[in-house]
C-alpha cells in the first residue's frame, strides 16, 4: 500500500483513519522523530555523534542502542554521565504547532519511547485554553500505569524513562536496560490485543530502522499486535527499501510530515463539522422542569459514561415490549414506556425504606433490594425511582461505572441541579469486584459529606449479598424483601399488557380467566415462573435450545461460553470469544453477530477510554446463561474444561483480572463444583497468565492458604514478594496479605518445632501488619489478624513475666486504636476483645490475684513502667471492661503523674499523648502535646498526630494551622473515615459547649460563630433555616473540618 500525499491519500485517511481520531478511537505511539523541531536535533544519531567526540572515541555505530552497549564496556565511559548529557540537551527542546496539536486532541492512549518533556510543555502551554481538551497525564512505570483515569484524562506512556525524574525514570538505551525494562513494555503492549479492531493505530516519528524503534515493534508483534490490526506510520522520509518489510509486519507508511498530516485533517473536520470543537450534547436535566443542568464541558466530559441520569431525555437503548416480556434485562425505558406490571405493595416498601433510612454515623445508606431470580428486583428499583422524582423532588442517576467518579464532581453536578434529593442506582453488585467498588464508593461519597439527601439502591439476589456480607459487616446497609406473589389486581394489568402486545391470544373472558386461574394454581402466583411459563418464545429453555440447534458450531460456540461467564452477570470480553471461537473477525461479525446470533447474543460497545474493552457481549437475561448451562453441561469435569477454556484465552490485564476474580468468587459462593481441587485447578491455571498481577495474586494467595499445605503457603509467600518487590508504591492488601501468609507459616513451624525458623516468620508478620496498620488505619483488616497473632503469641509462646506484660500492652494499644479508628465490620474486632478481656478475667487471674500481680510487676524496677502502663489502659479504656472492677481505688490521673517521671521511654511518651490527646479542651493537655517530639510522632502514628493537632489548633483558635494538619490527612490518605467525631467540649463544665451563630447566606451552607469570629459549614437539619436568625450549635470535629450542627433557634 503507497500513501503517497496526494488526493487518493487524503481520501483513504479521511475514510480510513480520520473518523476513529475524531471519535477519539485511536493509540497513538510517538518516536524520536516527534521530538525532531526546527531549532533542535536531538535524534539518536545525533546523540551518538556528539557523545563520541566527547569520549574521543570512534565505535563504528550510528544506533544509540549499539553505542550504549559498546561504550559501557570502556574504562573512560561513564553511564551516569552519559544520561545527564542527553537530558541536558532535551531540556533544550520547545513545542512547536505539532506537539501542541498532539496535546489539544481526544487519543484513546499515547505511548512513547521519547524521554524528553515536550508533549508535558505542549500540554501545560494550552492548559485553562480554550485549546486545552483533556489532561496528559504521564505514566512511567508499572504501579502508574496501574492508576484508574477519568473520562477527561489521557494516559501518555513513556516507555524507555523521563527525564524529570532519572533516579526514578531511567533511561532507556542499552540492551540490559530493555531486558531490565521489559515488565513494563509487557504490561503496556499486552493489553492492545483486548482491542478489536475497530481501534486505530497511528505512529509518528518512527522509522523503525533504529535499536529503539525496531525493539518497539518486536515487542508490539510478541503481544499479538499483528494480522487484523495495522499502524499507520507517518513517516516524510521513508527508506524505500524497508517498507516491504514494514508491511509484513503491518505498518502502513504515510509520506506526509506530521504537519501536513494534522492539516489534512484539520481541513477534513472543518468541511464535515462546519466547527473544530466538539459540542458535547446535553445529558443530564432537571427532573422538574427538563432544562438542561447547566455543567462545564470538563465536567460533562469526566461524567458522561460513568454517569448516566434515568430521565425521560434520556430515553436510549429503549427495550421493544416483546422482548422485555421475553426475558431481555430491564433498563429505564420500559418504566417510561409503562411495560412493567404495577406492584404496588412491594413499591409502597421500596418507597418507605429510602425515605426513612437516612445517613447514620455520616455513612450513606445503602438499601439493597434482595429476592430471588427473576422476581422483578431491577424493574421495582427503576420503578420505585420513576415515584421517587415524580413525587418526592429526587433527581436519580445510574451508576454504569464506578471506577474514576469523583466525589468532587458529583458535588459540581448536584449542587448544579438545585436537587435535594438524590437516589443512586447500582444495577451490577453481584460480582465481586463491583460490589467491593461500591462500597469504597459509599465511602468516598460520605467522606465527601455532601450537605444533600443522598443514597443508593442496589438490586441483588439475596443469597449473593448474604456471600457479599459474610467475611465484612458493613454499617447502614438495609435489605428491601422483594420475593412476593402477584395479587389479582398485578395479575389483570399482566394478562392485559400481554394481550395489548400479543404475546397471548385471548378470544373471551372465559379464556382470560382461565389463564388468570391458571397463574393462581398452577404457578402459585410466583411472577418468574408465570413469565418463563406463559409466554410462547419467552426465556424457556427450549425455545432457546431450538434456536441454537439450527445455528452454525462457531455461534453455539459463542453462546455458549458467553453463557458460562453471563450466568453469573459478568459479560464477555471480545477479544477472548474471538480467541475461543478461533475465527477471523470480519467473519465473526457478519456471521455470528449479524446473522446466526442476532437476538441470541447482545453487544455493547463502550465509549473508547484507554484500553479499556470496547466490544462485550451478553446474553437477554443472566437466567437464559444459567438455565442453558444447567442443561449443557451435567457433568462437573465438563464445566470445568469450559472454564479452563475461558481461562487461557484471558489477557494479563486489569479487566481480565477482575473477569477471572469475579468467575472465581461467583464459582465458590454458588458452590458451582462439589470438589474445591477443581476450583484450586481454575486458579492455577490462570495463574500461569497472571503472574505479576498484584489483585489477582492477592486472592491466589487466599487460595493457597485455604490448601493449608506448607509447600502452598511458600509458594504464596513468594508470589507476593515477587510483586512487592517490583512495585514502585507499597499495596496494603498485599502487605495484609503476606502478613497472613506469614503467620500461617509461623503456626505450621510451631506445630513442628521449630522456634527459630518460626520466631523469623512471626517477625516478619508482625512488620507487615504494623505497615499495613499504618498506611490503612480505618480498616477492620489492619487489625484483627494482627491482634489475633498477638494474641497467639500469649496462648502459645514460652514468655517471660516482663514479655507477658509487654504483650498485653501491644494488644490493648491495637484494641484501643482499632475502636478509635474502624467503625464498619467492628464485631470481629469485639468478638476477640470478648475473647480477651475473659481470658484476663476469668481464666488467668481472679480478682485479688490480679490486684497482687500488678503490685508485684510494679514492686520491680524492670517491669514497673509496664505495669503502670497496664493500670493506665484498664482504667482509661472501658472496652476492657476490668479497669473500673478491680482498681477501685485507683485513678487515671495518679498514674499519669507517676508515668510522667518517664517521660523520656517511647512507650510512655505514646502513652502519654494518648492521654492528653483526650482531652484537648483541656489548656494543660494542650500545653503538653507541644512538648511532643512532632517527627516521631508523625511517623509512628501519622493520623493520629495530625487528627489531635487539628483539635488542638481549633481549641487554640488557629484555624489556619488546624487546616494545614487536615490538608496533611487528605494528601495521605485516599479515604478518611467519616464517621469519625468528636463535640467541642466545654473546659468548664467538661460537658459539650453550645455556641450561637448567625445564618448570613442560606445557599452556601454556612453559619458564623462569633465567638471564634469564623464561618463553619453547617450539616443538614431538620429545623427550617432562615437568613438572619441566630441559632443555637454545638461544634462537631470532623475528617474535613468542623461542622456545626444546630439544634435550636436562638
Amino acid at each position: 500500500m503507497d500513501l503517497k500525499n496526494d488526493q487518493n491519500t487524503i481520501d483513504f485517511l479521511e475514510e480510513k483513519i480520520f473518523q476513529n481520531m475524531y471519535n477519539e478511537n485511536t493509540i497513538l505511539f510517538l518516536g524520536a522523530g516527534f521530538s525532531y523541531t526546527n531549532e533542535r536535533n536531538y535524534l539518536g544519531t545525533t546523540l551518538v555523534n556528539y557523545y563520541q567526540e566527547t569520549l574521543g572515541v570512534d565505535l563504528e555505530t550510528k544506533d544509540l542502542v549499539e553505542f550504549t552497549d559498546r561504550a559501557s564496556r570502556l574504562d573512560t565511559f561513564s553511564r551516569q554521565k552519559f544520561d545527564q548529557y542527553v537530558k541536558s540537551l532535551l531540556e533544550k527542546l520547545k513545542p512547536e504547532d505539532a506537539h501542541l496539536k498532539v496535546a489539544s486532541m481526544g487519543w484513546r492512549q499515547i505511548v512513547t519511547t521519547n524521554m524528553d518533556l515536550l508533549l508535558e510543555n505542549a500540554y501545560s502551554q494550552i492548559h485553562g485554553k480554550t485549546d486545552e481538551y483533556k489532561e496528559i497525564l504521564p505514566i512511567r512505570s508499572v504501579a502508574e500505569y496501574q492508576k484508574i483515569i477519568s473520562n477527561d484524562q489521557i494516559k501518555y506512556i513513556k516507555l524507555n524513562g523521563c527525564l524529570s525524574d532519572l533516579a526514578k525514570y531511567k533511561f532507556v538505551f542499552s540492551t540490559q536496560d530493555f531486558t531490565d525494562n521489559k515488565a513494563f513494555y509487557n504490561k503496556v503492549l499486552s493489553n492492545f490485543s483486548s482491542l478489536t479492531t475497530d481501534v486505530s493505530f497511528l505512529s509518528i516519528g518512527y522509522s523503525f530502522t533504529d535499536g529503539i524503534s525496531k525493539r518497539l515493534l518486536t515487542e508490539l508483534n510478541k503481544n499479538n499486535l499483528k494480522k487484523e490490526m495495522k499502524i499507520f506510520n507517518v513517516d516524510p522520509f521513508p527508506n524505500e527499501a524497508l517498507i516491504p518489510f514494514l508491511e509484513e509486519n503491518n505498518v502502513i507508511t504515510i509520506r506526509m510530515t506530521a504537519s501536513e498530516f494534522f492539516g489534512h485533517y484539520d481541513s477534513w473536520v472543518k468541511e464535515k463539522y462546519t466547527r473544530q470543537e466538539k459540542k458535547l450534547p446535553k445529558v443530564y436535566f432537571n427532573p422538574n422542569n427538563n432544562n438542561p443542568i447547566q455543567i462545564s464541558a470538563k465536567l460533562n466530559l469526566r461524567l458522561r459514561n460513568v454517569l448516566k441520569q434515568l430521565h425521560i431525555n434520556n430515553k436510549e437503548n429503549s427495550i421493544r415490549a416483546v422482548n422485555y416480556y421475553r426475558g431481555e434485562e430491564p433498563n429505564y425505558s420500559i418504566i417510561l414506556d409503562n411495560l412493567d406490571v404495577h406492584k404496588k405493595k412491594l413499591n409502597r416498601t421500596i418507597l418507605d425504606a429510602i425515605l426513612s433510612n437516612k445517613i447514620e454515623n455520616n455513612l450513606i445508606p445503602v438499601n439493597f433490594i434482595v429476592g430471588a431470580s427473576g422476581v422483578g428486583k431491577t424493574t421495582s428499583a427503576l420503578r420505585a425511582i420513576n415515584q421517587l422524582q415524580l413525587q418526592h423532588n429526587y433527581i436519580a442517576f445510574e451508576l454504569t461505572e464506578i471506577n474514576g467518579i469523583r466525589a468532587q464532581d458529583l458535588e459540581e453536578l448536584f449542587n448544579a441541579s438545585s436537587i435535594e434529593n438524590i437516589i443512586l442506582l447500582a444495577d451490577n453488585v453481584e460480582r465481586h469486584t463491583y460490589f467491593k467498588e461500591l462500597m469504597a464508593f459509599r465511602l468516598a461519597l460520605s467522606e465527601h459529606q455532601f450537605n444533600k439527601n443522598i443514597s443508593i439502591l442496589a438490586p441483588i439476589r439475596e443469597n449473593i449479598l448474604e456471600k457479599h456480607l459474610r467475611s465484612y459487616n458493613y454499617q447502614n446497609t438495609h435489605k428491601i424483601e422483594a420475593n412476593h406473589n402477584l395479587t389479582d389486581e398485578e395479575i389483570n394489568d399482566l394478562i392485559s399488557k400481554l394481550k395489548t402486545h400479543r404475546l397471548i391470544i385471548v378470544r373471551d373472558k372465559y379464556e382470560e380467566s382461565k389463564i388468570r386461574d391458571k397463574i393462581r394454581e398452577t404457578y402459585d402466583s410466583d411472577p418468574y415462573v408465570t413469565m418463563l411459563s406463559l409466554i410462547e418464545n419467552s426465556t424457556l429453555l427450549r425455545a432457546i435450545t431450538d434456536n441454537l440447534n439450527q445455528l452454525s458450531p462457531e455461534a453455539r460456540t459463542a453462546f455458549e461460553y458467553t453463557s458460562l461467564l453471563f450466568q453469573y452477570k459478568i459479560p464477555m470480553p471480545a477479544s477472548i470469544l474471538k480467541k475461543i471461537i478461533n475465527m477471523d473477525w470480519d467473519e465473526f461479525k457478519i456471521n455470528i453477530l449479524r446473522i446466526d446470533c442476532k437476538g441470541l447474543l447482545l453487544h455493547e460497545i463502550t465509549p473508547p477510554r484507554d484500553i479499556k474493552e470496547d466490544l462485550v457481549f451478553r446474553t437477554k437475561h443472566r437466567i437464559i446463561s444459567a438455565k442453558f448451562i444447567e442443561s449443557k453441561y451435567k457433568s462437573e469435569d465438563k464445566l470445568l474444561k469450559g472454564f479452563l477454556k475461558i481461562v487461557r484465552a484471558l489477557n494479563p490485564n486489569d479487566e481480565h483480572a477482575k473477569i477471572v476474580i469475579d468467575l472465581f468468587k461467583a464459582i465458590k459462593k454458588n458452590r458451582t463444583f462439589s470438589q474445591k481441587e477443581k476450583l484450586h485447578k481454575l486458579y492455577d491455571e490462570a495463574s500461569i497468565i497472571f503472574t505479576t498481577h498484584p489483585l489477582f495474586n492477592i486472592h491466589y494467595a487466599r487460595d493457597l492458604q485455604l490448601r493449608r499445605g506448607i509447600v502452598d503457603l511458600k509458594k504464596a509467600a513468594e508470589r507476593l514478594m515477587l510483586i512487592d518487590s517490583t512495585s514502585d508504591r507499597k499495596n496494603y492488601s498485599i502487605t495484609h496479605t503476606r502478613g497472613v501468609i506469614e503467620f500461617e507459616i509461623a503456626k505450621h513451624y510451631h506445630k513442628e518445632g521449630d522456634t527459630y525458623i518460626r520466631d523469623e516468620y512471626i517477625d516478619s508478620a508482625e512488620e507487615f501488619f504494623e505497615i499495613k496498620r499504618i498506611m490503612d488505619p480505618f480498616s477492620s483488616y489492619s487489625y484483627y489478624e494482627y491482634l489475633a497473632l498477638e494474641m497467639w503469641k500469649v496462648q502459645n509462646l514460652d514468655l517471660t513475666e516482663e514479655d507477658v506484660l509487654r504483650q498485653h500492652i501491644i494488644i490493648q494499644d491495637l484494641f484501643v486504636k482499632a475502636y478509635e479508628s474502624v467503625v464498619e465490620n467492628t464485631e470481629y474486632i469485639e468478638r476477640l476483645r470478648a475473647k480477651y478481656v475473659k481470658e484476663i478475667t476469668i481464666n488467668q487471674f481472679s480478682k485479688a490475684e490480679i490486684l497482687k500481680h500488678i503490685d508485684e510487676l510494679y514492686g520491680n524496677p524492670d517491669t514497673r513502667v509496664l505495669a503502670l502502663i497496664f493500670k493506665l489502659n484498664s482504667l482509661e479504656y472501658g472496652i476492657f471492661d476490668f479497669g473500673n472492677k478491680f482498681l477501685v481505688n485507683h485513678t487515671a490521673e495518679d498514674v499519669i503523674d507517676e508515668l510522667s517521671n518517664y517521660h523520656h521511654l517511647d512507650t510512655v511518651e505514646k502513652a502519654l499523648f494518648d492521654y492528653h490527646s483526650k482531652r484537648l479542651y483541656n489548656v494543660d493537655s494542650r500545653m503538653a502535646l507541644n512538648n511532643f517530639n512532632p517527627e516521631k510522632f508523625e511517623e509512628n502514628n501519622f493520623f493520629k498526630y495530625h487528627y489531635y493537632s487539628y483539635i488542638k489548633e481549633c481549641y487554640n483558635k488557629q484555624f489556619s494551622y488546624a487546616n494545614k494538619h487536615l490538608i496533611a490527612l487528605k494528601k495521605e490518605f485516599k479515604y478518611l473515615n467519616p464517621s469519625l467525631q468528636e463535640i467541642w467540649i466545654d473546659q468548664e463544665t467538661e460537658n459539650e459547649m453550645t455556641f450561637v451563630g448567625l445564618i448570613k447566606e442560606i445557599s452556601n451552607y454556612k453559619i458564623y460563630i462569633a465567638s471564634l469570629g469564623s464561618d463553619f459549614y453547617r450539616f443538614k437539619s431538620e429545623i427550617e433555616i432562615m437568613k438572619g436568625q441566630y441559632y443555637y450549635c454545638k461544634l462537631v470535629f470532623t475528617v474535613r473540618g468542623i461542622r456545626v450542627e444546630i439544634i435550636g433557634k436562638q
